[in-house]
């Protein structure tokens, strides 16, 4: 059950994650074998839902960089990163 109850939160399972631990293959040992790109583009989703933009825009700029042929991803990450870009600050 140890491994399931890591998943219990989204906070526990995202909010400690930088792009810098992702770059690095610094993440917990139950997210080892998901891919680069799809953990950013989890990790982007998680921070955008927080309302943590700069996280989210710091995990879509990274996805884009290693999505590869990816165009599915890409398109998330590019969308995400235009968003962004052009919401007025308030």
């Amino acid at each position: 059950m140890p491994f399931f109850d890591f998943f219990s939160t989204l906070n526990k399972v995202f909010s400690s994650i930088t792009v810098k631990d992702l770059d690095e293959g610094a993440i917990p040992q139950q997210l080892q074998s998901v891919a680069r790109a799809r953990l950013a583009l989890m990790c982007m989703r998680y921070f955008t839902a927080t309302k943590n933009v700069a996280q989210a825009y710091e995990f879509a700029k990274y996805g884009l960089s290693v999505a590869g042929m990816a165009s599915g991803l890409k398109k998330e990450f590019t969308s995400m990163i235009k968003e962004i870009e052009y919401t007025p600050q308030v």
